[in-house]
């Protein structure tokens, strides 16, 4: 009766094991959806890297936009062709 007894117990403690194990590897929230969410972090990351990066050049430019006219003068040039007196603006097709 004894070893019945710690058959039973033995076949549960194993059952118990076999199911924290599928959780851990493959349930929700176990090791694969973790790589997954390291993965999504990285990736969120180097956007936030890209767009700090962005919002620094641009304040950079709004800066200059206002406060150096060489600047201005030349972003009017390059962004709305402008030209100077007795200049020839010669727009090459791509």
């Amino acid at each position: 009766m004894r070893s019945l007894v710690v058959r039973v117990i033995a076949m549960l403690l194993l059952a118990g094991n076999i199911w924290i194990a599928y959780q851990l590897f493959l349930g929700k929230n176990g090791i694969s959806d973790l790589a997954r969410q390291r993965a999504r972090y990285e990736e969120m990351v180097a956007l936030d890297h890209d767009l700090n990066e962005a919002c620094r050049r641009m304040s950079t430019e709004i800066r200059l936009l206002g406060n150096d006219p060489q600047f201005l003068e030349k972003a009017i040039r390059r962004e709305l062709n402008f030209l100077k007196k007795n200049e020839i603006l010669y727009l090459l097709a791509r």
